[in-house]
């Protein structure tokens, strides 16, 4: 390619000798004898292109127990030691009561009476209805909204709804609406926390709908059958989004009642 540029910059410029050097008949036979050499070097180029040795695209390989190697297919997952998977989210990490999806706290409050947890509580519910949509002016239309303040037994019951986001790039925007009911009981030096009732709405637009999240999240619907891997074509996304929502909550309420 070197040569071949080096080539063309030689003609240009002998061309612009010629010019005022020869006479008309000179320059023809310079021009001719110039275009030549330049088919030449193209020619020259061009065959050690075709000829030269292409180089392989990268393979994938893996090295077995016993120290062979083993090109990876093209659509194999990767062995389980290259994929780390935080135990988190794998067997019984969505523990089940009568056949039902459901996470249960108990938050120990030292010092701390059922009535002043309670009206903590009550304050952090509003606030947390509050960013997700419902602020308890209409209860009717709020998405998220407490539906019991029982002072007398300090219960307090909401029900919300997140947006879980799976994937946002540029003209791609994939999300649910996560919907579950928040149970808090309050009682003295220490509190209670339950999510249940979880549902989906995914695909809208697309004629999807509600899905409980015992067919969406389940070990059964998301889990192998050892325990330690996701399921392949399993809904892995709503399982782990699930677990993080669920693990922000309790851990933004702990650090509530500290």
């Amino acid at each position: 390619m070197t040569q071949l540029i080096i080539g063309i910059i030689a003609i240009i410029i002998a061309l612009f000798i010629i010019k005022k050097v020869v006479g008309c008949v000179a320059r023809i036979v310079v021009i001719i004898i110039l275009c030549a050499i330049l088919s030449i070097l193209y020619a020259t180029h061009a065959n050690a292109q075709l000829f030269k040795p292409k180089q392989k695209a990268q393979e994938s390989y893996t090295v077995t127990q016993d120290g062979k190697i083993k090109k990876r297919a093209l659509f194999e997952r990767k062995p389980k030691a290259e994929r780390v998977i935080d135990p988190k989210y794998l067997a019984g990490a969505c523990p089940e009561v009568n056949g039902k999806i459901q996470w249960q706290k108990v938050i120990e409050v030292p010092g701390k009476s059922a009535g002043d947890i309670y009206t903590t509580m009550l304050a952090f519910s509003k606030g947390y209805c509050s960013e997700r949509g419902g602020n308890g002016v209409n209860p009717k239309t709020d998405v998220s909204k407490i539906t019991i303040s029982d002072e007398a037994n300090h219960q307090i019951v909401a029900r919300i709804q997140e947006i879980l986001t799976f994937e946002n790039k540029f003209l791609s925007l994939d999300q649910a609406k996560f919907n579950y009911q928040l149970v808090i009981d309050c009682y003295d030096g220490r509190c209670m926390v339950t999510m249940c009732n979880l549902n989906y709405i995914y695909d809208e637009e697309r004629g999807g709908g509600q899905f409980p999240a015992e067919d969406m999240i389940s070990d059964a619907q998301a889990i192998n059958k050892k325990g330690d891997d996701f399921q392949l074509g399993g809904s892995k996304k709503f399982r782990t989004k699930t677990i993080d929502a669920k693990d922000a909550l309790f851990n933004r309420i702990e650090e509530t009642l500290k």
